[in-house]
């Protein structure tokens, strides 16, 4: 996305009145970031996004954008790689994509993604709004 005030505009203009609109990033407040963050911020800044968001500058590029015509209905965070992800970036400073380890399961991947959803460190962040009527 070249320029998200106007990606947004447009957007929101494909919508009915009433009509609802999600929008998925990178959350730029990844635990990655904070955990090795001289090896993840070169994977991490790539070209394949322009822009990186936290629910900060997500809300206020949203507010800044639509200027009333559309309500920010909620911020919500989702983790989308296993606890075994995690702990790969750290024992490797690589990704490897969404590989298992002997010894996590998927109970312990479910409290993992839980944790990070509730502090918003997410991988990504998304954004749930509503056209005005």
């Amino acid at each position: 996305v070249l320029n998200p005030k106007q990606f947004l505009l447009e957007a929101m203009e494909l919508l009915k009145p009433g009509g609802r609109l999600i929008i998925a990033t990178p959350n730029h407040n990844d635990i990655l970031m904070k955990l090795i963050p001289e090896y993840f911020q070169p994977f991490y800044y790539r070209t394949q996004h322009r822009w990186y968001f936290d629910s900060e500058s997500l809300s206020y590029c949203f507010n800044n954008a639509l200027n009333n015509k559309a309500e920010l209905i909620s911020i919500k965070y989702l983790h989308t790689f296993g606890f075994a992800n995690t702990l790969i970036w750290l024992r490797d400073k690589v990704p490897k994509g969404n590989q298992l380890l002997d010894g996590i399961n998927s109970v312990s991947d479910k409290l993992w993604s839980s944790y990070l959803e509730s502090t918003g460190q997410t991988d990504t962040i998304y954004l749930l709004a509503k056209k005005g009527e």
